[in-house]
């Protein structure tokens, strides 16, 4: 007897069992002959015919004989009763061993009970074998079946039912339960094979639709092409981005959004709402250069000569800018700090910029960041929100046209936050050379290199940059002119610069030096060259008025301003005097603060910085009788408030035989120009030297001036914006200066001119300041 394993299959006594040739040479080890006795056994694994025990098996299983081996590779065994298997042994199922005992079934069933049910099941499979391919063939074999077991047992192999749920029919002793459990499974089966058929259908039907569009799809596509090589005026949008995105050398991100977003305008179509949107990102997307330029030569002497032949002065910005320029030459790519220029209005610090650019061969950006609120002007809106727009940033880079321009970050001590976000933060990252070469605007969404933008950012002051921004950039301090700067600034830029934009040759108009020096000393008040340059564009459209007039009538002359010459060529030439300039400037000459003509006890001359350059201001005291009270005007802000304090203790302490002088007068500080807020920690020995002038009823030297802050250990501390205070010192007359020691250093900020006019005198005390006045004697 052999032992036939099989696995997933439905297996009934008293039926047609076919099995697969090969599977029983497999399992068995041997030709199949016909009548021999075989035991089916149902496997609860797969393999468990390569090693045979009880374990491997259901307990139940069915006896048989071979009853025919066919040609087409089956052969067909009719199963005899059921059997329960106690004891299966051996190490294969070519030697076994195996002892059981027969099970009858509970009852007997009618053939005639089971023929209609037969007929009706038979029906169903022709109709299901109709709608498949392989149905024709098959019906061969559905027609010789004869019981529901047989065509069950043939179909099991591709039921969807478990190996559990098939053993449970052989496992049930009624014949009639037995009939209706394959029954349901054969139709279950039935109705599974129809819907996945069905499926198989419909999405047969899908894919042949998807195909045929994307063959109509691809023809169109050729066919535009071709008519775009045709007439390459009139290419379509879609094609122009296409091309723009396949040119554009974008990273891989940005390609796939850009894509992206194109199909997306493809399906909506040019009539759809978001149409106008989309079409306005790819536009700026692919207007973008996404290319890393290759690094060029830089001639260092060349950039040294324009900066040069632009800018006057400012030697320490120069040398500092070429310093960096030679670092990105041995680099070969963008390198170094972010330079941040601090300086008055009209110091040069934009218009360097520009220089800058020029000397590197780049492109020129100005960014102007004046009153900036919102954080999406830095990183852009996004897209969700109509009028979306990308941030000044990427604007910017868009309107250069390269990724390398130089760009000028204008005015940052004057961004502010509010609730749209702090944009000061947003700047972190765009000046942050381990962050930008993936900075990513709101607007685009994808990341952009911003590692190669030579960025260079400018302010008046430090005091409202937050630190952390302030950290990310070196600060390159830009001085005030001196007089003799703004001279040669005058000549050298700004004269011919306004003769040129107002259409007056170089041989027309005649203004002196002497008149040129008048208009910087009068009619000036700043650190800059701003206000230079405008009085020199009033000069130039007056003289052009002039010009105009004497070309028209020329026996018509306004003889009693203007003094009328002609040049080789016999045109007329306009000659500006220096006792036309109140009438020409249309202002009075500006009253600058000048040293005292006469001193006074009390009062001592101070030295302030402000952002329009340096200025001198006079200390004012005064006792007057009451209770010992201190009253402080001058629109004083909290710091020179607490100098005075520290000014009156000292001087007590300086002085305490005077204390009843003290308790029975008041003492009044004042700065003058009330209007003009006023503060800045350098006040103190100015404060400190007028009350003592005043308590020791001796007068100061007009010609003396003074900046300091102190201590009440009479420690005179260190200031800033040293070169500016100087400058306005030499402005105003002063002969000689008091500066704190430790500001000896800054000395070599400050030019020669305004050195050599000057008597600079560190000190290191408020008595070093007394006795070199005269307050007090040597000991």
């Amino acid at each position: 007897m052999t032992i036939v394993p099989v696995f997933d299959r439905i297996i009934i006594p008293n039926e047609k069992i076919y099995i697969a040739t090969d599977y029983y040479k497999q399992v068995t080890g041997k030709q199949p002959e016909v009548g021999e006795r075989t035991i089916l056994l149902i496997s609860r694994e797969r393999d468990s015919w390569q090693e045979l025990n009880e374990d491997g098996f259901y307990p139940i299983g069915v006896n048989g004989v071979i009853s025919e081996v066919s040609g087409n590779g089956f052969i067909k065994v009719k199963s005899g009763d059921r059997v329960h298997v106690e004891f299966v042994g051996g190490d294969t199922a070519f030697h076994s061993e195996i002892s059981m005992y027969r099970i009858p079934d509970s009852e007997t069933m009618d053939p005639e009970v089971e023929k209609p049910r037969v007929d009706r099941m038979k029906g169903k499979l022709y109709e299901f074998l109709s709608s498949v391919q392989w149905g024709v063939m098959a019906k061969s074999y559905i027609q010789g079946m004869e019981t529901v077991g047989e065509i069950a047992s043939a179909l099991s192999t591709w039921m969807s039912n478990t190996p559990e749920e098939k053993y449970a029919v052989l496992e049930e002793s009624s014949p009639v339960q037995r009939m209706e459990l394959m029954e349901s499974m054969v139709y279950e089966y039935l109705e599974m094979a129809k819907l996945t058929g069905e499926a198989e259908s419909a999405q047969e039907d899908e894919n042949e639709k998807a195909y045929r569009k994307q063959a109509i799809q691809r023809q169109m596509e050729f066919l535009q092409k071709q008519l775009d090589e045709m007439d390459p005026e009139s290419v379509s949008d879609i094609r122009r981005f296409e091309k723009k995105i396949e040119e554009s050398g974008m990273n891989e991100t940005a390609e796939k959004e850009a894509r992206k977003v194109l199909n997306r305008l493809k399906q909506e179509g040019q009539n759809s709402p978001e149409s106008g949107g989309l079409y306005d990102y790819l536009d700026f997307v692919t207007s973008l250069c996404w290319k890393k330029a290759e690094p060029e030569h830089i001639d260092l002497t060349e950039a040294e000569q324009v900066l040069e032949e632009d800018h006057f002065g400012l030697e320490k910005v120069k040398h500092r800018i070429i310093q960096q320029i030679a670092v990105m030459e041995l680099q070969k790519k963008q390198t170094g700090s972010i330079l941040l220029f601090v300086g008055a209005p009209g110091t040069g610090k934009t218009s360097i910029g520009r220089s800058i650019a020029q000397a590197l061969k780049r492109e020129y950006v100005r960014v102007s960041l004046g009153g900036v609120r919102d954080e999406a002007d830095i990183r852009g809106h996004r897209r969700t929100y109509i009028g979306a727009m990308a941030g000044r940033i990427m604007d910017g880079i868009q309107k250069s046209g390269v990724s390398n321009p130089v760009m000028v970050l204008d005015e940052v001590d004057k961004l502010s936050s509010s609730y749209n976000g702090d944009p000061a933060s947003a700047l972190l990252e765009v000046l942050d050379p381990e962050q930008n070469n993936t900075f990513t605007d709101h607007y685009m969404n994808v990341p952009y290199d911003l590692s190669d933008v030579f960025f260079i950012c400018t302010a008046n002051s430090t005091d409202t940059i937050p630190e952390p921004l302030l950290n990310r950039m070196e600060v390159i301090q830009f001085s005030g002119y001196t007089a003799t700067d703004k001279f040669q600034i005058a000549k050298r830029h700004l004269l011919p610069k306004a003769e040129d934009a107002m259409g007056i040759p170089a041989d027309r108009l005649e203004i002196s030096d002497n008149v040129i020096r008048t208009i910087i000393s009068d009619y000036t008040q700043e650190a800059g060259v701003r206000g230079l340059k405008k009085r020199l564009d009033t000069l130039c459209r007056v003289a052009a008025v002039e010009l105009v007039k004497k070309s028209s009538h020329p026996a018509e002359t306004s003889g009693e301003k203007v003094e009328g010459k002609v040049n080789p060529e016999g045109s007329p030439v306009v000659t500006v005097r220096e006792e036309d300039l109140r009438d020409y400037l249309d202002m009075r000459p500006i009253s600058h603060d000048r040293i005292l003509q006469k001193k006074q006890a009390g009062v001592v001359t101070g030295l302030a910085w402000t952002r329009a350059g340096g200025e001198i201001l006079f200390i004012e005291t005064l006792l007057t009788a009451g209770s010992g009270k201190i009253i402080i005007t001058g629109q004083l802000g909290d710091v020179m408030k607490e100098s005075a304090q520290i000014a009156v203790s000292l001087v007590k302490s300086m002085h305490p035989e005077k204390a009843e002088l003290f308790e029975k007068n008041d003492i009044h500080i004042h700065v003058p120009e009330g209007a003009v807020p006023k503060d800045g920690p350098s006040a103190g020995i100015t404060l400190t030297t007028a009350l003592t002038s005043l308590v020791e009823d001796k007068a100061v030297s007009p010609e003396f001036a003074m900046t300091g802050e102190v201590s009440l250990r009479g420690v005179v501390t260190p200031i800033g914006g040293l070169p500016e205070k100087l400058m306005a010192a030499q402005r105003a007359g002063i002969q000689t200066v008091f500066i704190p020691k430790e500001n000896e250093d800054d000395l070599r900020d400050v030019p020669d001119e305004v050195k050599e006019k000057l008597e600079i005198l560190p000190v290191s005390t408020v008595r070093e300041v007394l006795v070199r006045t005269g307050l007090q004697a040597e000991e």
